[in-house]
């Protein structure tokens, strides 16, 4: 999944494809070493004797899971939602930056005011009653627009502590250095990779690394809705991944 509110597109996915497939969601909170998190994820898929899987990686999440097929190759199919490239200048000064700083402040900041800073950055400009009510009510059904509030309301809740925060950073940053090592690009021929983004998503401003990287990739671009894409259009995002997941059926 993704890191703060983003992490809650993952229910509507799970809810649709665990009607057709085993699926796996893990948390981050509690690892703060990028080794022991992907050494996780291949110890739990030979723990549950996953023969074919496939690795879905949404924004943050998607570096992750770029770190992950760099280590051990290529999963059966790969799935990169919303995410990019490091390497990428946007990402470097727009996330890559503020993260560094910011996870030394972090420890600094008293409980009860990092909840109330954290929750206003993430929710405040994400869901509706922002700039994106316009959106949710052109693509959205009633059901979806329902479901994103219920999922700001659960943001409430002490999930989203500092120790998950400072997870998200530490594998965040270590990621980057990660990718930033590999000088050349070593680029994965697979066709079994589905990328998808959305014209105006700012963490999709890749600059042609992710097609670089993923030469022989399903590329699947959305308009309007940036980096809510999965909550707003939801079901077309679902349809995109159904079809794809369809097509991997005999190979």
């Amino acid at each position: 999944p993704g890191s703060g509110e983003d992490a809650y597109s993952s229910y509507n996915l799970i809810e649709y494809f665990e009607k057709k497939y085993r699926v796996l969601s893990i948390d981050y909170k509690g690892f703060h070493d990028l080794n022991e998190f992907l050494d996780f994820i291949k110890e739990l898929s030979v723990h549950e004797k996953l023969e074919n899987f496939v690795l879905y990686g949404f924004s943050i999440g998607g570096f992750f899971a770029q770190s992950y097929i760099r280590r051990n190759g290529m999963p059966f199919a790969l799935i990169l939602s919303h995410t990019s490239s490091v390497k990428s200048k946007y990402i470097k000064w727009r996330l890559s930056f503020p993260l560094k700083i910011t996870k030394h402040v972090v420890p600094l900041i008293p409980n009860k005011l990092f909840r109330k800073v954290f929750t206003f950055l993430v929710t405040g400009l994400q869901q509706p009653g922002h700039i994106q009510d316009k959106n949710y009510k052109k693509y959205a059904s009633p059901e979806i627009q329902w479901r994103a509030i219920e999922y700001k309301k659960r943001f409430e809740e002490p999930l989203f502590d500092k120790e998950y925060v400072e997870s998200i950073y530490n594998l965040g940053i270590e990621a980057e250095k990660e990718e930033l090592s590999h000088k050349s690009i070593n680029p994965i021929n697979s066709k079994n990779i589905l990328i998808l983004k959305t014209d105006n998503d700012p963490l999709s401003h890749d600059e042609g690394y992710l097609g670089k990287y993923y030469p022989l990739a399903t590329i699947k671009t959305f308009k309007d809705t940036s980096h809510l894409t999965v909550f707003i259009q939801i079901e077309s995002v679902i349809k995109e991944i159904d079809v794809f997941l369809s097509g991997l059926g005999g190979k």
